[in-house]
């Protein structure tokens, strides 16, 4: 639905995100047979979301096609192989309409070829002679691990300190937007340090509110996936922490006295929801607000693609 909606407002970036397509065919060279099942599965489409802010972040910070290329490339790459491995981890079958590569060729083949897209993604990096660029990227896909590990911690011991909800958000989420969007003013001749910071916390502020609108997806009952997955899993997003605080559940959850599936009903969450969309919705006024400092030179195009960017996400809650 969100790259229908910014259809109209890829050019210039159209033409990147059709080369975009292209520099993924580099894979067939290392393995045709793992680049096959990768180009029907995780690599098929999807929004390319962190491409397109590669690209509005390579405008602003005046950075060559090229080398915007490169980097986006190397985020969708990262970003395939995170799905997956999340898939094994979720025990997921079905992926943009499509079986998995868990579901079909098992467990073993999807991790190995997540490994081989995290590690050719690092390998495609190396050609820009950068080593801040690749030294980010090797931390950004360390704290998507790390992300998981904290989440499968807390599922397993059934404890979610305060806080804890969004920092897992920030490594699993968050750090690969925040890398996205940063990573072209590593290259940029130019770029100031105060620069880079901005353009951190615009990824990251949008990347964390990409998750809780992810999270608010899994409470609705037109999302057009099965509802409540978290919570039948007994993983706590957003929305159902912040239930469970309202409600001061969470030590009797702590303490194994709740079976979260007898709480998949859509009545139960009307107040959790609403804190969690005004959080979504303070997460991209603070992207913005660092947009709007980055684009000093007030580039209207790259401006007009943000803006339709973070009011699709808001319109999704």
């Amino acid at each position: 639905m969100l790259k229908t909606v910014l259809a109209p407002y890829f050019s210039p970036y159209e033409k990147s995100l059709a080369k975009l397509e292209d520099s993924f065919n580099f894979l067939q060279m290392e393995s045709p047979e793992i680049y096959h099942e990768l180009k029907r599965t995780v690599l098929s489409g999807g929004k390319h979301l962190r491409p397109l802010t590669v690209f509005i972040a390579s405008e602003l910070g005046q950075v060559s096609e090229n080398e915007a290329l490169i980097l986006a490339a190397s985020a969708e790459m990262i970003h395939a192989a995170s799905l997956c491995h999340d898939d094994v981890l979720d025990g997921a079958s079905i992926r943009r309409n499509i079986p998995t590569l868990n579901c079909e060729l098992g467990n073993k083949m999807a991790i190995l070829s997540g490994d081989f897209l995290f590690s050719l993604a690092l390998k495609n990096l190396c050609q820009l002679k950068n080593l801040s660029v690749v030294e980010t990227a090797s931390a950004m896909i360390a704290s998507l691990s790390k992300g998981e590990w904290t989440q499968e911690n807390c599922r397993k011991t059934r404890h979610y300190p305060e806080g804890i909800v969004e920092q897992i958000a920030l490594h699993k989420t968050a750090s690969l937007f925040s890398w996205a969007f940063m990573s072209p003013f590593l290259l940029a001749p130019h770029a100031k340090k105060e620069e880079i910071n901005l353009a951190q916390t615009v990824g990251q502020e949008l990347g964390l509110a990409f998750q809780i609108v992810d999270d608010i997806i899994d409470f609705s009952k037109d999302s057009g996936k099965e509802p409540f997955i978290d919570l039948k899993k007994g993983i706590l997003n957003c929305v159902s922490w912040n239930y469970f605080f309202e409600k001061n559940l969470l030590e009797s959850f702590y303490k194994g006295e709740i079976n979260t599936e007898d709480f998949c009903n859509y009545d139960y969450f009307a107040q959790a929801l609403q804190k969690a969309r005004e959080q979504a919705h303070e997460h991209i006024q603070q992207s913005a607000k660092a947009f709007k400092i980055l684009n000093q030179d007030k580039n209207g195009h790259a401006q007009k693609v943000f803006t339709t960017i973070t009011t699709e996400l808001l319109k999704k809650v």
